[in-house]
Protein backbone atom coordinates (compact mmCIF):
# COMPACT_ATOMS: atom_id res chain seq x y z
CA UNK A 1 0.00 0.00 0.00
CA UNK A 2 1.25 3.40 -0.72
CA UNK A 3 2.30 5.62 1.99
CA UNK A 4 1.10 9.34 1.41
CA UNK A 5 3.58 10.62 3.85
CA UNK A 6 6.58 9.29 1.72
CA UNK A 7 8.27 11.46 -0.97
CA UNK A 8 11.07 10.53 -3.36
CA UNK A 9 12.21 14.01 -3.28
CA UNK A 10 12.55 14.16 0.01
CA UNK A 11 14.26 10.87 0.39
CA UNK A 12 17.10 12.20 -1.95
CA UNK A 13 17.46 14.87 -0.27
CA UNK A 14 18.09 13.35 3.08
CA UNK A 15 20.45 10.63 1.57
CA UNK A 16 22.49 13.95 0.03
CA UNK A 17 22.57 15.61 3.52
CA UNK A 18 23.72 12.16 5.06
CA UNK A 19 26.09 10.95 1.82
CA UNK A 20 27.90 14.87 1.13
CA UNK A 21 28.10 13.38 -2.66
CA UNK A 22 25.76 13.01 -5.28
CA UNK A 23 28.03 9.79 -6.71
CA UNK A 24 27.34 8.67 -3.53
CA UNK A 25 23.31 9.18 -3.85
CA UNK A 26 23.47 7.53 -7.17
CA UNK A 27 24.80 4.26 -6.09
CA UNK A 28 22.96 4.14 -2.76
CA UNK A 29 19.75 4.70 -4.70
CA UNK A 30 21.15 1.61 -7.09
CA UNK A 31 21.71 -0.47 -4.31
CA UNK A 32 18.01 0.08 -3.17
CA UNK A 33 16.52 -0.91 -6.96
CA UNK A 34 18.80 -4.19 -7.20
CA UNK A 35 17.97 -7.49 -5.44
CA UNK A 36 19.95 -10.45 -4.92
CA UNK A 37 19.30 -14.07 -3.24
CA UNK A 38 21.05 -15.23 -0.53
CA UNK A 39 21.15 -19.14 -0.28
CA UNK A 40 21.43 -19.07 3.83
CA UNK A 41 18.34 -17.15 4.90
CA UNK A 42 16.86 -17.81 1.47
CA UNK A 43 15.55 -14.24 1.18
CA UNK A 44 15.68 -11.67 -1.50
CA UNK A 45 17.80 -8.42 -0.36
CA UNK A 46 18.59 -5.37 -1.44
CA UNK A 47 22.00 -4.63 -2.54
CA UNK A 48 22.53 -1.90 -0.11
CA UNK A 49 21.80 -4.38 2.52
CA UNK A 50 24.49 -7.09 1.72
CA UNK A 51 26.24 -7.51 4.77
CA UNK A 52 22.61 -7.95 6.64
CA UNK A 53 22.40 -11.73 6.68
CA UNK A 54 21.46 -12.37 10.58
CA UNK A 55 22.27 -15.69 12.40
CA UNK A 56 23.16 -17.01 15.12
CA UNK A 57 26.93 -18.50 15.43
CA UNK A 58 26.08 -21.16 17.63
CA UNK A 59 24.22 -23.85 17.34
CA UNK A 60 20.95 -24.40 19.43
CA UNK A 61 20.60 -26.19 22.60
CA UNK A 62 17.72 -28.25 23.63
CA UNK A 63 17.35 -28.89 27.45
CA UNK A 64 16.56 -32.66 28.88
CA UNK A 65 13.68 -33.15 31.02
CA UNK A 66 15.93 -34.77 33.86
CA UNK A 67 19.68 -35.47 34.05
CA UNK A 68 19.18 -39.70 35.05
CA UNK A 69 16.22 -40.06 32.38
CA UNK A 70 16.59 -41.51 29.24
CA UNK A 71 13.85 -38.67 27.39
CA UNK A 72 14.35 -37.25 24.41
CA UNK A 73 15.09 -33.33 25.13
CA UNK A 74 12.31 -30.70 24.94
CA UNK A 75 11.54 -29.06 21.79
CA UNK A 76 12.24 -25.78 23.24
CA UNK A 77 15.73 -24.60 23.69
CA UNK A 78 17.44 -21.66 24.17
CA UNK A 79 20.62 -20.33 21.61
CA UNK A 80 23.64 -19.92 23.71
CA UNK A 81 25.53 -17.09 21.81
CA UNK A 82 22.35 -14.64 22.89
CA UNK A 83 19.61 -16.78 24.44
CA UNK A 84 17.07 -16.06 22.09
CA UNK A 85 14.04 -18.96 22.19
CA UNK A 86 14.40 -21.98 19.90
CA UNK A 87 12.23 -24.47 18.81
CA UNK A 88 12.92 -27.60 17.53
CA UNK A 89 9.96 -28.23 15.07
CA UNK A 90 9.20 -24.62 13.20
CA UNK A 91 6.62 -24.23 10.77
CA UNK A 92 7.95 -20.91 9.48
CA UNK A 93 11.68 -19.56 9.57
CA UNK A 94 11.51 -16.07 10.64
CA UNK A 95 15.21 -15.26 9.69
CA UNK A 96 16.50 -14.04 13.00
CA UNK A 97 19.29 -14.13 14.54
CA UNK A 98 21.92 -12.14 17.32
CA UNK A 99 24.45 -11.34 14.52
CA UNK A 100 25.31 -10.21 10.69
CA UNK A 101 27.05 -11.61 8.18
CA UNK A 102 27.11 -11.18 4.35
CA UNK A 103 24.18 -12.70 2.50
CA UNK A 104 25.72 -15.60 0.95
CA UNK A 105 24.69 -15.11 -2.88
CA UNK A 106 23.97 -17.46 -5.14
CA UNK A 107 24.19 -16.33 -8.68
CA UNK A 108 21.66 -17.50 -11.51
CA UNK A 109 21.98 -16.05 -14.19
CA UNK A 110 23.55 -13.66 -16.16
CA UNK A 111 21.83 -10.25 -15.14
CA UNK A 112 22.09 -11.45 -11.06
CA UNK A 113 25.93 -12.30 -11.77
CA UNK A 114 26.18 -8.32 -13.44
CA UNK A 115 24.78 -6.85 -10.33
CA UNK A 116 26.72 -9.17 -8.11
CA UNK A 117 29.91 -7.58 -10.12
CA UNK A 118 28.92 -4.40 -9.40
CA UNK A 119 28.06 -4.38 -6.35
CA UNK A 120 31.65 -5.53 -5.36
CA UNK A 121 33.05 -2.56 -7.79
CA UNK A 122 31.20 -0.30 -5.68
CA UNK A 123 30.87 -1.88 -2.13
CA UNK A 124 32.58 0.97 -0.69
CA UNK A 125 29.81 3.14 -2.02
CA UNK A 126 26.55 1.18 -1.85
CA UNK A 127 26.64 -0.77 1.25
CA UNK A 128 24.47 0.61 4.68
CA UNK A 129 25.73 -0.22 8.04
CA UNK A 130 23.56 -2.85 9.93
CA UNK A 131 22.21 -1.62 12.54
CA UNK A 132 23.21 -2.33 16.18
CA UNK A 133 20.92 -5.38 17.70
CA UNK A 134 19.32 -4.78 21.38
CA UNK A 135 18.76 -7.60 23.29
CA UNK A 136 16.36 -7.51 26.41
CA UNK A 137 17.42 -9.42 29.64
CA UNK A 138 17.55 -12.75 28.44
CA UNK A 139 18.47 -15.99 29.93
CA UNK A 140 21.42 -17.02 27.53
CA UNK A 141 22.80 -20.28 29.09
CA UNK A 142 21.50 -22.70 31.23
CA UNK A 143 23.82 -25.75 32.67
CA UNK A 144 23.03 -28.12 35.41
CA UNK A 145 25.67 -29.58 37.89
CA UNK A 146 25.38 -32.82 38.20
CA UNK A 147 28.68 -32.96 40.75
CA UNK A 148 26.03 -31.81 44.28
CA UNK A 149 23.38 -33.29 45.54
CA UNK A 150 21.29 -30.99 44.40
CA UNK A 151 20.64 -29.44 40.84
CA UNK A 152 21.49 -25.78 39.87
CA UNK A 153 21.25 -23.73 36.99
CA UNK A 154 22.79 -21.00 36.24
CA UNK A 155 21.26 -17.83 34.67
CA UNK A 156 23.69 -15.45 33.21
CA UNK A 157 22.06 -12.17 31.94
CA UNK A 158 23.39 -10.13 28.84
CA UNK A 159 22.83 -6.51 29.89
CA UNK A 160 24.31 -6.69 33.25
CA UNK A 161 26.33 -9.81 34.63
CA UNK A 162 24.04 -10.80 37.33
CA UNK A 163 24.58 -14.72 38.16
CA UNK A 164 21.89 -16.06 40.37
CA UNK A 165 22.01 -19.32 41.87
CA UNK A 166 18.65 -21.01 42.21
CA UNK A 167 17.89 -24.45 44.45
CA UNK A 168 15.68 -26.86 42.53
Amino acid sequence: MRDLRWSLSNHIVTLRSALKSWRRVYWRLWGSAHFLFCAACRQPFPCTRHAWCRHHPDPPQFFATDAGCQKPPLPVGRYPCCGERAYRFKVLDEGGGCQFRQHMVCSMDIRETAIYSMLESYRHLIEEEPPQLLFPERLTRLVARGTYSKTFLIYIFLSNVNIKLMEL
